[in-house]
């Protein structure tokens, strides 16, 4: 809400429930892409079921600028980064491929597609 207008700004489908509170993965997508060394565009954030705590962790998946770049270190800087403008803690970070993560037919990244993909072919850390 704004100024008594209501604004969608996300689907209730991409939300992620962590603990009961739901969380948008635009603001988790938008403090990952500052971090360097990722390409602009290509993050997704979404959440896997935890059935053991009863709650979903939050899977961010990135392509790097460069396919050379350590990802090591971009993975914990976007940790620490996520962490620092959310107060959130992400629970698995991958740097994947170029071209690896989903787009729609409107060529925008598809969180859902990409969130099947990972479920279903699994990644190894990169």
């Amino acid at each position: 809400m704004s100024d008594g207008e209501l604004f969608v700004l996300g689907r209730a489908d991409d939300m992620i429930n962590r603990a009961e509170n739901l969380i948008d993965p635009v603001v988790i997508e938008r403090a990952a892409q500052t971090v360097t060394g990722i390409k602009l565009g290509r993050v997704a954030v979404f959440g896997v079921d935890q059935l053991s705590e009863g709650t979903q962790g939050i899977v961010l998946l990135a392509e790097p600028e460069n396919p050379g770049t350590p990802t090591d270190q971009i993975r914990q800087i976007m940790n620490e980064r996520v962490s620092e403008m959310t107060g959130l803690t992400l629970t698995v970070v991958h740097i994947v491929p170029p071209g690896w993560l989903m787009k729609s037919s409107f060529g925008k990244i598809s969180r859902q597609q990409s969130r099947d993909k990972y479920l279903n072919h699994g990644l190894s850390e990169s």
